[in-house]
């Protein structure tokens, strides 16, 4: 589920990841984050663009979810 790299230089999941993880479509992957206050980064612009997850956060809410 990890990917480093991006704009920023940190690591970054995109939604599917999340969604596989979870089971559950990109639909409800992207509610639950919204949820919990997790926001996307846009890295690139216009329609090449990549939106994905800060992976860091992402743990943390997977982990207190499954706690």
């Amino acid at each position: 589920m990890e990917r480093k790299g991006g704009l920023l230089g940190g690591p970054y999941v995109s939604l599917r990841q999340i969604a596989e993880e979870l089971g559950v479509s990109r639909q409800s992957a992207r509610r639950y984050l919204d949820r919990a206050g997790i926001h996307p980064v846009m890295l690139g612009s216009g329609r090449n663009g990549a939106i994905r997850y800060p992976l860091g956060e992402v743990r943390s809410w997977l982990s207190a979810k499954r706690a």
